[in-house]
């Protein structure tokens, strides 16, 4: 995923960055020719596989979810099954084939849904 603008994120070859929140700093080093980056970190195959959940879940679509689950940590992915079975319950995501995406009212708390996790 690529940022674009003050505070975006960016997941690009392992390496989560992101862009200065403050919109007059993030131009301000725009127009100096510098980075717009304020923070950088290079994830472990954990964090990675925590980072394409949660992204990928920002898509309408949702995650393809076996395809996830064979790419990602092991340990992860058995965590997160359990998570998600609880949130299918809940109604905040749903089965669409192959996809596991955000459900109408699990859009509204996307965020907030994994915080308690990591």
């Amino acid at each position: 995923w690529l940022a674009f603008g003050p505070g975006a994120a960016q997941f690009l070859n392992g390496t989560r960055s992101v862009n200065h929140r403050s919109t007059t700093k993030y131009i301000q080093r725009l127009k100096k020719g510098l980075s717009a980056v304020a923070e950088e970190e290079t994830l472990d195959w954990q964090q990675w596989t925590r980072e394409r959940f949660v992204f990928g879940l920002r898509q309408l679509q949702g995650i393809a979810w076996d395809q996830w689950k064979e790419s990602g940590c092991p340990q992860t992915v058995e965590n997160l099954e359990t998570i998600v079975a609880r949130h299918i319950d809940e109604g905040w995501l749903e089965r669409n084939g192959s996809w596991v995406r955000l459900t109408r009212q699990g859009l509204f708390l996307s965020d907030s849904l994994w915080e308690q996790y990591w």
